[in-house]
């Protein structure tokens, strides 16, 4: 009797032994798991600060810039070390992106790096706070047939005045839906293009150097490839996706080329993409791109069905044509040329085409109206531009933009006529374009920096 009880006082010592040591393991694995999870919500909190703290920093380098009107946005990049906060600091790289600013803040805070990249362009200055603005001829602007200008017009002491062209006059309700101001002298508002011609340079350059390391290469498509760069040369036809099937979204693509190209295909192409060519660059079918700039000193056409954001520069022409449609915050610059007598350069948007960004035709000399042939900014009818258009010479409006023309006049040819500031059947809607609608860079006197995007 006495041994039974003595076996299961010893059964049970075991028992409970057991149920401790059970209760041990799970209470530690518990608080095992449970610190885990706070080791990673501290790093998640971490990464999240320095994500804040990096996005603080592209802020404060965009005020600073705002303060600092001296800076010279054409000589970057450049690298600086700015202060945040107790003893964060963020590393900031400033460099161009063809008529923007490309700024790059990067932060450790508490072992946790993090970086971000924003887009940087400019708020309106007031010139674009008016429907139109002509600023390069005294005599009227006549308007003709179902013209429609809704927002303020600034003009010469010619007026705004209802005309009449082969029997059609002017059937509007009123000829400005706002306030007219006549000024006198006239004048063309400040347009520094010297970030856009410094993105012609560096994208020049870069094409010259690709050339000569290709041609000292072997013959290979693909020459160049570093961990976040890609450059290939191109000739002809080139089936875009197809090429860049392989590469990385985060990579960095290069295309260039000493011919005449053709970029075309269906697909996004989701990668910052750079386009260098000597000859015709031509995009079509149905490419859509999230960050492209293109360049080509003798023309570059968009058709199909192709767009996306795009920043388009030449010296002589470009042609939106078909179903193109080029998304925020697209740029069409053209910086024209002289040649005897000729001034070249235009910007033209046929079929349906539509653009939202910004047109800029540079190069406003005031001898150009003694010109016969000049260069011009045509907007067709069936065609859009939500943004604003500058042009230093003559515009063509037939179709709609919603948003502001400054231009050095309007010109309306009715074979075998030209009539110059002019405007038949055009559209002209400032109250459709948002506050808030950011710019390329050196528009007017003062600059105010805005991040336009989250690269």
């Amino acid at each position: 009797m006495l041994k039974n009880i003595k076996s299961e006082q010893g059964s049970a010592l075991v028992v409970a032994l057991m149920l401790i040591t059970s209760m041990v393991i799970i209470t530690s694995s518990f608080l095992m798991a449970h610190a885990a999870r706070m080791r990673v919500a501290q790093r998640d909190l971490n990464r999240m600060q320095a994500f804040y703290a990096a996005e603080a920093g592209v802020y404060k380098t965009v005020a600073r810039l705002s303060e600092n009107q001296t800076v010279n946005f054409s000589q970057t990049p450049r690298n600086e070390s700015i202060h945040l906060f107790g003893d964060t600091n963020a590393t900031i790289s400033l460099s161009p992106h063809g008529g923007f600013l490309k700024i790059k803040s990067t932060v450790k805070f508490r072992n946790q790096t993090e970086e971000v990249c924003a887009l940087v362009g400019q708020t309106m200055p007031p010139s674009f706070s008016s429907a139109i603005t002509v600023g390069g001829v005294q005599h009227a602007l006549v308007l003709v047939g179902d013209t429609s200008i809704k927002g303020d017009v600034v003009v010469g002491h010619g007026g705004v005045k209802a005309g009449s062209l082969k029997g059609v006059g002017f059937t509007g309700d009123k000829l400005v839906h706002g306030k007219i101001e006549q000024v006198s002298p006239l004048q063309m508002p400040r347009f520094d293009d010297s970030i856009l011609r410094q993105a012609i340079a560096i994208l020049q350059k870069k094409q010259t150097q690709a050339l000569q390391d290709f041609f000292q290469e072997d013959e290979m498509q693909i020459f160049a490839n570093t961990s976040d760069s890609l450059e290939f040369y191109l000739a002809g036809e080139t089936d875009l996706p197809a090429l860049l099937d392989s590469v990385s979204k985060k990579s960095t693509v290069f295309l260039f080329s000493d011919t005449n190209i053709s970029l075309r295909g269906a697909g996004k192409i989701q990668m910052p993409i750079e386009v260098c060519a000597t000859g015709a660059i031509s995009i079509n079918g149905a490419l859509s791109f999230d960050d492209a700039i293109v360049y080509s000193p003798e023309s570059i056409t968009v058709s199909g069905k192709s767009g996306g954001s795009l920043q388009l520069f030449t010296q002589n022409e470009i042609i939106i044509k078909e179903n193109a449609n080029l998304t925020y915050p697209s740029l069409l610059y053209c910086s024209t040329h002289t040649t005897e007598n000729k001034i070249q350069g235009s910007v033209t948007l046929k079929g349906s085409a539509h653009v939202v960004g910004a047109i800029a035709l540079a190069g406003f000399d005031s001898t150009a109206r003694k010109i016969r042939n000049v260069s011009r900014v045509t907007i067709e009818k069936g065609t859009a531009l939500t943004g604003i258009l500058y042009s230093g010479y003559e515009t063509a409006h037939l179709g709609k933009v919603a948003g502001s023309i400054v231009t050095n006049r309007f010109i309306l040819y009715e074979a075998p006529t030209s009539f110059h500031n002019w405007l038949k059947d055009a559209k002209v809607d400032r109250s459709k374009l948002n506050r808030r609608f950011i710019i390329p860079l050196k528009f007017g006197d003062k600059i105010k920096p805005e991040v336009v995007r989250w690269l």
